[in-house]
């Protein structure tokens, strides 16, 4: 028996059901989103049935240990969403008018770099510093987060951590603030990521987690430097007394060099200000300068996350151009493929000895223990004449490197092409065809071969219908007469042009004519080959001179007779 596997490409048309009744360890819009990618046997199949198939498909990557750690996070939200009564029912719900400022709604309601450009500075690269919140939406966050922790320590409930790394914070998402906050992020804080941050912005983020958390001396005094768990971070002072607490950014840092210390060139200060927002890459070390101690702060900070983006991450073993370190291995390691590759034939590089050329004088010192040797050492001079010869060769060979690394990149970029048309061309296929590029291939060719033989039995098809249709039309044409009366004509004329005019519209071959014009009526017999019956032809004329007479009544210019 066949095993049934996921698509590779999601069945967009496909409405999926609704799976909050059940009682299930994962949650409704997961397998929604899942359901997408089920087979067509399975797509089939009863509710229970898919949520069956889908959860043994999902248990095998997640363990029972973590489904019921969600079970318990979503029982704990919807008490507190369905208990708590919120201060301002107006944060829940995103109105971008009394909100957010009419200038950042207006850069992003243009949405170009240079509007962007006008309401915001880059103190830093990739640190992006505006302003988006009316003066009143921070004391009232401030009010209703103060709100949350009270209602939480009389319900005697725990407040859930917004990390590891912070102690006291309350997360809005539980309160049911992701209403705002996710049309907030896809709305506004997108466009802004997609035209600065496009390497990992991909269509739309999936996912935000918004948080508010106080610095102060007894409260997450110092949280040290760290970089955080998303793509983009947004980063909003809510309030701010006396001095201190700058947030000290060093560098953009990669999973692979998290520890590493950071260059000089990567240390940067910035005083946030209450009533700014931060803009940057979730990757990008920062930090307090010092321990608060006579500072007392509040942020709302905001995390954007694009799974597709770090499921990409897992697969990319390249070298990435938004991290310090990267950059700086990359340049080692173009050194050492172009070297490789162009060698001594196509480089020409001075080649240098680290050794002195023997004298006897130098012969004589060795053997003197009088005379002190060399105040340089040979490892001391090895090394200067290796870095030396080392600029020299990068130097030389600085073109033969950009010229392989644009080559990679384009064979890259084909390859990456290749793939996607494989993946499009394999969803067109039948499901049983293999997912190498060789079954593909020689299946879309069996497939093509097919369309053609099926295109020459339609066409013959065709063919055959036509001349069957031109034979039966031809035999069924009949000659007939047509009589038509008409009392007291505007225009016995008039009558008779459309009478023929019309008869020549419905396909009729006209023999002969026989008519009567008087001003008292209009009357004429024809003898017509038509494929209608005689009746019907006198019905239908009839008809189309009663409507040629209400025209010549009320709008004589209409008449046929001037155009002849």
């Amino acid at each position: 028996m066949a095993i049934s596997r996921l698509s590779l490409l999601p069945n967009n048309e496909h409405n999926s059901d609704n799976y909050e009744d059940l009682e299930l360890e994962f949650s409704s819009s997961l397998l929604r989103s899942l359901e997408r990618y089920l087979p067509p046997e399975i797509l089939t199949a009863n509710r229970e049935e898919k949520a069956k198939f889908m959860s043994d498909i999902l248990h095998k990557y997640i363990s029972r240990e973590e489904c019921a750690k969600a079970i318990r996070f979503k029982n704990y939200r919807e008490w507190i969403m369905s208990n708590y009564q919120p201060r301002f029912r107006e944060l829940y719900k995103l109105d971008p008018e009394s909100l957010l400022l009419p200038c950042f709604r207006k850069a992003v309601r243009e949405n170009t770099k240079e509007s962007f450009r006008r309401i915001m500075f880059e103190p830093f690269p990739g640190v992006y510093v505006f302003e988006m919140f009316q003066p009143d939406f921070f004391q009232k966050l401030l009010v209703e987060v103060e709100n949350m922790r009270k209602w939480l320590h009389e319900a005697k409930l725990m407040i859930r951590k917004p990390n590891n790394k912070i102690k006291y914070g309350v997360v809005l998402d539980d309160f049911g603030m992701d209403i705002m906050l996710k049309p907030l992020v896809e709305d506004f804080i997108f466009p802004i990521c997609k035209v600065f941050f496009p390497q990992v912005c991909g269509t739309m983020f999936d996912t935000q987690h918004g948080f508010v958390i106080e610095n102060c001396e007894d409260r997450d005094a110092e949280l040290g430097f760290h970089v955080e768990n998303s793509d983009i971070t947004l980063n909003v002072c809510l309030s701010k007394q006396s001095e201190g607490g700058e947030i000290l950014f060093t560098g953009t840092r990669c999973n692979k060099h998290l520890k590493a210390g950071p260059k000089p060139e990567e240390i940067f200060e910035y005083c946030h200000e209450p009533g700014q927002a931060i803009l940057h890459l979730g990757c990008h070390s920062h930090g307090a300068k010092a321990a608060i101690t006579s500072c007392s702060r509040a942020n709302m900070i905001l995390w954007c996350i694009n799974s597709l983006f770090r499921e990409m991450q897992t697969y990319d073993n390249e070298f990435r151009d938004w991290c310090g370190l990267s950059c700086q291995e990359e340049n080692s390691f173009w050194d050492l493929i172009v070297a490789d590759i162009s060698g001594d034939r196509s480089v020409s590089v001075p080649i240098r000895s680290a050794f002195r050329s023997y004298m006897k004088d130098t012969e004589l010192r060795m053997m003197s223990p009088k005379i002190s040797s060399s105040k340089v050492n040979v490892k001391k001079r090895m090394v200067n004449l290796l870095r030396k010869n080392w600029e020299e060769k990068k130097n030389t060979v600085a073109p033969e490197k950009e010229k392989c690394r644009r080559h990679m990149l384009k064979e890259r970029t084909r390859r990456e092409k290749q793939k996607q048309s494989y993946l499009a061309l394999h969803s067109l296929l039948p499901f049983s065809t293999k997912n190498d590029k060789n079954s593909i291939v020689e299946k879309a060719v069996d497939e093509i071969a097919k369309l053609q033989r099926l295109k020459k039995e339609l066409v013959r098809r065709i063919k055959v219908i036509e001349e069957k249709s031109a034979k039966d039309g031809h035999d069924e044409m009949s000659e007939t007469k047509v009589r038509v009366n008409l009392k007291e004509p505007l225009s016995g004329l008039d009558s008779m042009l459309e009478a023929l005019h019309y008869l020549k519209s419905m396909g009729t071959k006209l023999k002969t004519v026989h008519a009567n014009f008087s001003p008292q009526e209009f009357s004429a017999t024809m003898t017509i080959e038509t494929q209608i019956r005689g009746e019907e032809v006198e019905k239908r004329v009839e008809r189309r001179l009663q409507e040629t007479e209400w025209k010549l009544l009320f709008l004589p210019e209409a008449s046929f007779y001037k155009d002849y």
